[in-house]
């Protein structure tokens, strides 16, 4: 899978280097780099002002630019061709690399106008993610929750997806916005904790693990409860960069890690766990009063360590480390 290209016939700007390349964006007009470079959305201040400063020149002084720097020129690849021919259409690709390396997000172009975007995974984990995705989009479009018109396909074998431009803005969003958009997520159905399917989940996961010190964290806790929760479709990974604003209000995006049968508040914990964690650098101590204080709830110390547990398991899903959710659930449960 890491052998295919997704190239078009362009010539290309590798960000932040060609070593290391987070989006690589063709740039060989004007017009097509300014559309190109919405493809990269940084919230960091630093590379906010390189993406101005680099856009800037690509759009303004493109020719110039293009000489000056050294940059790569590509062919259509074989998935190209294949898209070109699937919609009778001549595509330019822009390409955003994953944090995870599993999959790449490909901006198509025609006409220096955005067609749409396409997610494609690149290994095992990436294929999974896409599969759920789209399972996602369908249950969600069925259901009135999502207006997104999707597309999916096969290339080799290897399942991907298209969605149209969803045109809008990423930036700050109130709580109280936030708050609306989970909405249309919930469902009528009430349980107790420990009869919730997710809950089921992640015990089943801490069993076949052998994580006992996490497993025993998990039924003190469920001891402790005596409230119902709401089941609901968990978006998985809901953070402000996974939120677009749009001309109809606030949508969000990326529902790779969905679940058909998620528990209330998960989103909304993993919503203000990433911005006190990765935006405000909070520590342990400091990030469970953020979140205890941004979420008004009799039981938040319960939610948050099952929040934490069910992190742990989609890291582990994911191949990833989960050492500081372990860190901080042994805090709270110190």
């Amino acid at each position: 899978m890491k052998d295919i290209s997704f190239f078009s016939e362009d010539i290309y700007l590798c960000v932040p280097s060609s070593k290391n390349p987070k989006v690589v964006l063709a740039v060989g007009k004007s017009l097509l780099a300014k559309q190109s470079f919405k493809l990269y959305n940084p919230f960091s201040k630093k590379a906010k002002f390189f993406k101005t400063i680099a856009k800037f020149f690509c759009v303004h002084f493109n020719k110039l630019f293009v000489k000056m720097i050294d940059l790569k020129v590509y062919e259509n690849s074989d998935f190209i061709l294949f898209l070109n021919q699937k919609f009778d259409k001549k595509f330019t690709s822009s390409i955003y690399n994953a944090t995870l390396k599993d999959k790449v997000v490909i901006q198509l172009q025609v006409e220096n106008k955005i067609f749409g975007y396409a997610k494609f995974p690149i290994n095992e984990i990436g294929v999974s993610n896409v599969n759920n995705e789209i399972n996602a989009l369908k249950i969600l479009s069925k259901n009135g929750t999502l207006n997104f018109k999707m597309e999916h396909f096969k290339f080799n074998g290897i399942p991907f997806f298209i969605l149209p431009e969803l045109e809008g803005n990423i930036n700050d969003i109130s709580d109280e916005d936030v708050l609306k958009i989970i909405e249309p997520f919930k469902k009528e159905t009430s349980l107790l904790l420990k009869e919730h399917f997710r809950v089921k989940q992640i015990k089943d996961f801490l069993i076949d693990n052998e994580l006992n010190s996490e497993l025993s964290i998990l039924e003190e806790n469920l001891k402790k409860t005596t409230e119902s929760y709401l089941e609901v479709y968990e978006h998985g990974d809901f953070a402000p960069w996974n939120i677009v604003k749009t001309k109809d209000g606030f949508t969000a995006f990326d529902f790779e890690y969905f679940s058909e049968k998620g528990l209330e508040y998960f989103d909304l914990i993993k919503y203000h766990f990433q911005i006190g964690r990765l935006l405000k650098g909070k520590d342990k101590e400091d990030l469970v009063d953020y979140v205890s204080e941004k979420i008004k709830l009799k039981e938040i110390k319960i939610m948050l360590s099952l929040f934490l547990l069910k992190e742990i398991m989609i890291a582990s899903n994911q191949q990833k480390k989960s050492d500081f959710e372990t860190e901080m659930l042994n805090f709270i449960n110190g």
